[in-house]
């Protein structure tokens, strides 16, 4: 060994002191200041979170950045009211012949556990409320662009994933009785503690408007005729936003329209994407159709008769789909996500509703089966070309996309059947 070492490492060494008049400059590692990520780990739909030169589509991906830190959040608001569990029935009364001390230090101390629990119900409200300026501000400019503007489709992939947050979030409250009882209990402990005086007036008074907020938010009030709304509260006051912009509708239908073409073609790589999708392109629908200023005028917007929207395509995949796995336990019915919609008609609404002959065993059963025999056909094709001495690599690659398409599609049926 060292004989070798005295011979190799000075041979190495003069390797370096070679020169070769190429006026080639040497190889520099990059440096730390201009080093970029093509699509960093925080950016869930691929995109550059900072334009560094100037280009037609700067300002568009700014907006799809600052989407995409709204449905950040948005999904944590999700998980939020959906882990949501009420403590206001652990909170116990005060006791008979409880003191007037007792009685006001047992408010105190209720008022002190209920607030973290309000604050994630005031974390609901804002987020919807800015999710709500959020959206409307980009339908306004597509609409002030014109529809000659090219918007990327990364774009309207953020807005239909906001939409479908939206969604979630309805569902979930609609079900969270316990919301507004920890706010009615909150509300009353609140009262006690600002007539005894165990708060400043100043401090009494913005929690008391605070809990208003928040109870017309939980009880469905509609903002704008004060009345109460059965369900869908976030949906509903969505849907009222976006009527404030002049031709929102016609953006609304270029995003059921990107939903649907990605549907058809398949372009969709996991089962929480095809669904996303499936449960956007009916509310979308909902979302457009706009009623009449007056009966029998005509001058709404009515989604199920526009050209461009093939609406048996929409009702094959509600047949089909009937019930959409949501969130954990929460499945998304998507024919009731029309209900309500101006121009949806008995005769209509039968056409999205699903076959009632479909056994859900049966097709179960019919799943595992075609599932056994298409993975047996695939190991078998997978090992032929592995076998083989000349190997393709654009075919390995061909294949391995297969399986992993064949994975989205076996979960996707199953979770779709348990759903229902």
């Amino acid at each position: 060994m060292e004989s070798a070492s005295k011979i190799l490492i000075p041979g190495v060494k003069a390797l370096g002191e070679i020169t070769i008049g190429d006026d080639v400059p040497r190889l520099q590692s990059v440096p730390r200041t201009v080093e970029y990520e093509i699509a960093p780990n925080n950016n869930i739909l691929e995109c550059a979170d900072h334009v560094c030169f100037p280009n037609e589509f700067g300002e568009d991906l700014l907006e799809v950045t600052n989407l995409e830190k709204l449905l950040e959040r948005g999904e944590k608001v999700v998980q939020l009211l959906y882990t949501y569990r009420g403590v206001s029935k652990a909170i116990p009364a005060p006791a008979r012949g409880s003191s007037k001390a007792d009685i006001e230090a047992l408010n105190l101390k209720s008022l002190e556990i209920l607030q973290p629990e309000i604050e994630k119900i005031k974390v609901v409200f804002d987020f919807h409320t800015d999710a709500t300026n959020e959206f409307k501000a980009c339908i306004d400019k597509i609409v002030r662009q014109g529809k000659k503007k090219v918007v990327p489709e990364s774009l309207f992939d953020a807005l239909i994933a906001l939409v479908d947050v939206l969604q979630q979030m309805d569902h979930i409250k609609d079900v969270k009785g316990c919301l507004l009882n920890d706010l009615s209990r909150y509300k009353r402990s609140l009262n006690s503690v600002i007539i005894s005086e165990q708060v400043t007036r100043s401090e009494g008074a913005a929690l008391e408007t605070q809990a208003n907020l928040l109870s017309n938010f939980l009880s469905n009030v509609s903002p704008i005729d004060k009345n109460p709304l059965t369900d869908r509260y976030l949906c509903r006051t969505f849907r009222h936003a976006l009527k404030t912009v002049p031709s929102s509708e016609e953006v609304l239908t270029r995003l059921l329209l990107h939903a649907m073409d990605r549907l058809t073609s398949e372009s969709y790589f996991t089962p929480k994407e095809k669904h996303r999708l499936l449960r956007a392109s009916t509310l979308l629908l909902w979302l457009a159709d706009s009623e009449d200023s007056s009966p029998g005028s005509g001058d709404g917007f009515n989604s199920f008769k526009q050209k461009r929207v093939k609406l048996n395509i929409i009702q094959k995949f509600a047949q089909k789909h009937a019930v959409v796995p949501e969130l954990g336990d929460i499945v998304s019915p998507l024919v009731q996500t029309l209900v309500g919609a101006p121009h949806l008609t008995a005769e209509m609404m039968i056409s999205f509703a699903a076959d009632s002959k479909i056994d859900t065993a049966q097709l179960l059963t019919e799943q595992r089966k075609m599932m056994v025999e298409e993975y047996g056909n695939y190991v078998t094709e997978f090992s032929c070309i592995l076998e083989k001495k000349e190997k393709d690599v654009k075919e390995i690659a061909k294949v391995v996309l297969s399986g992993f398409h064949l994975l989205q599609q076996w979960t996707s049926g199953f979770l779709e059947v348990h759903a229902g």
